[in-house]
């Protein structure tokens, strides 16, 4: 029983690791918003924020 809940631990502690690297966005990054507010790497530091990118089509 004691190996079982080691591997349990172990497995779920290899499924929670980052997949990926957060990378900060370039000083060149430009969106705008739906109400046509421009948003900037300035305007989103220190904001929670979640970019949804859509493109029609």
């Amino acid at each position: 029983m004691r190996r079982f809940t080691v591997l349990l631990v172990l497995l779920l502690g290899a499924a929670c690791q980052r997949s990926h690297d957060a990378r900060t966005l370039p000083a060149s990054f430009r969106a705008r918003g739906l109400d046509g507010a421009v948003v900037t790497p300035d305007t989103m530091r220190g904001r929670p924020w979640l970019v949804n990118l859509w493109m029609p089509g």
